[in-house]
């Protein structure tokens, strides 16, 4: 339960992120982190759904230039 309220915590806290006017800025970033991301805040639904998100990356992905707030 304490992870299902700490992945709420932070889509809420990202939802804020995206609602609060702000000056866009850009960084370079790591794709893997990002991906990573995008698969925590998948897991959940998966396992309602009783599928397996396996992750398969190579290590030596480039790193991108993007918007902060992605």
């Amino acid at each position: 339960m304490l992870s299902e309220i700490d992945r709420i915590n932070e889509i809420v806290s990202e939802l804020l992120v995206l609602a609060r006017p702000s000056k866009e800025t850009f960084e370079t970033r790591n794709i893997l982190d990002e991906l990573d991301h995008v698969v925590r805040l998948l897991e959940a639904e998966a396992n309602l759904r009783n599928a397996v998100i396996k992750k398969e990356f190579d290590s030596h992905l480039p790193l991108f230039y993007c918007q902060s707030s992605l």
